[in-house]
């Protein structure tokens, strides 16, 4: 594929399953403001680079959404975004920078795996934040902190292996 651009009108309330996963050649997209749904691997694999803003309408990151997009430096997410589904920014390889939301209560299981640029996280200050899952920072080589606030109640199995912190 050539697709190097996407715009999607800011109308457009739901973007379906690998809509446009191995577009390798995408670079940019802005994500509508009104958007409620963003399916499973959506794009899984692609091009796409620089930030991507997940607007607060979205409450959930689908599964593997952004999996592999090597070229994705950083994720901002706006409040209202409540749960970050399995895998959903796992693999990407140029992601260095998250900036979370205070409505996000969930982050699933190797979220950010394998995510070997990340080099700090600062998690959600939410009081419904209470587990970091399975997986989720696992193979993160460049990752020197991370922070939690006082109400995380369970750091799941594998959470940080093979990461640099220990």
């Amino acid at each position: 594929s050539n697709l190097t651009e996407i715009t999607i009108p800011d109308g457009l309330s739901s973007i379906g399953n690998y809509a446009f996963s191995k577009t390798t050649s995408l670079q940019s997209i802005e994500i509508p403001s009104m958007l409620s749904t963003l399916g499973a691997y959506a794009f899984k694999e692609s091009g796409i680079s620089g930030n991507i803003v997940i607007p607060g309408t979205l409450q959930v990151v689908s599964e593997g959404t952004f999996i592999g997009a090597n070229n994705l430096d950083s994720v901002t997410f706006v409040d209202g975004t409540k749960m970050i589904q399995e895998y959903a920014f796992s693999e990407c390889s140029s992601l260095s920078d998250v900036t979370f939301s205070s409505t996000i209560e969930w982050i699933g299981i190797g979220a950010f795996m394998g995510d070997s640029s990340l080099l700090s996280m600062t998690m959600p200050q939410n009081e419904n934040f209470l587990i970091l899952a399975e997986n989720i920072f696992m193979d993160c080589t460049s990752l020197e902190s991370v922070f939690v606030y006082d109400n995380l109640a369970s750091i799941r199995k594998n959470a940080f292996r093979g990461a640099t912190l220990f």
